[in-house]
């Protein structure tokens, strides 16, 4: 994967281009992202047109990761094929509470942005 850009807009570094390998068998395609960012969220759109199984998670490491696999067309010798993504949040996404949804061959997400609650100033005691 093509890592994120230095100083990437939280929507530059979830639609950031993506290498992968077509040589491996079965070769496995990397959807593109359609990202529109709103003040609230990022909301992330995929098509996965004959898309199956699709499955999300996000890791440790606040990487959304998107798996599935897609029935081959006739011409092909496989059976089907694998896709498969993995982006870095923006740090201002609260991966807590992102939702998604899957259907007729489109990917759905949104990722709230965390609630900035501005400066905070602590008294501490005895000064």
């Amino acid at each position: 994967m093509a890592a994120p850009q230095q100083n990437a807009t939280g929507a530059e570094q979830l639609a950031a281009p993506v290498a992968f390998n077509l040589d491996v068998n079965p070769p496995v395609l990397a959807p593109e992202f359609k990202v529109t960012e709103q003040s609230e969220a990022f909301d992330v759109k995929a098509n996965m047109q004959g898309g199956e199984n699709v499955r999300l998670g996000v890791t440790n490491d606040r990487v959304i990761h998107i798996v599935g696999e897609k029935k081959a067309d006739e011409t092909s010798t496989e059976k089907q094929e694998t896709f498969q993504r993995a982006v870095p949040l923006p740090e201002n996404v609260d991966e807590t509470k992102i939702t998604a949804s899957f259907s007729e061959g489109e990917l759905k997400m949104n990722l709230p942005k965390k609630v900035d609650t501005g400066a905070r100033q602590t008294a501490i005691p005895g000064c």
